[in-house]
């Protein structure tokens, strides 16, 4: 069974530790980098299928420098963008961005991370007839 890589650039430790903490580990493997030029590094060694950039204490140009960059480096990668709901903030989303959210890291988070997935799972089934992450194949009384 592959587990799904979601790569976290953040600062803040307490975010790792949350997503753990509230994911699947048979499902996810999160791997955590510090926001800015490391980001590159780590998306080519792990291949995310899903990114959280934790652009909350992170320059808007750092940001949008790491949202292209990690594009360039993996450019199928669903992006999910964490800020502070301010009108300038919102400039830091640019094309391909998944989902922007304000809200501090909580069940919405986990609901994200998994719509996200899903959409890969079921393009995998799609293109392949059977997808290769576990808890996607029926049920025993569903077939």
């Amino acid at each position: 069974m592959e587990r799904m890589t979601i790569l976290l650039s953040s600062q803040d430790s307490d975010l790792a530790e949350f997503l753990t903490e509230n994911l699947d580990s048979e499902s996810y493997r999160i791997e955590s980098t510090l926001p800015g030029p490391s980001i590159v590094p780590a998306a080519s060694r792990l291949h995310p299928r899903i990114a959280v950039l934790d652009c909350v204490h992170t320059r808007q140009e750092v940001a949008r420098m790491e949202i292209e960059v990690l594009r360039k480096a993996e450019p199928k990668v669903r992006i999910i963008t964490l800020s502070e709901s301010s009108p300038e903030d919102a400039a830091i989303v640019t094309g391909g961005v998944f989902y922007y959210m304000t809200q501090p890291p909580g069940p919405e988070l986990i609901r994200v991370i998994d719509a996200a997935a899903r959409g890969f799972r079921e393009r995998d089934i799609g293109s392949k007839g059977k997808s290769t992450y576990p808890h996607d194949s029926p049920s025993p009384q569903n077939t």
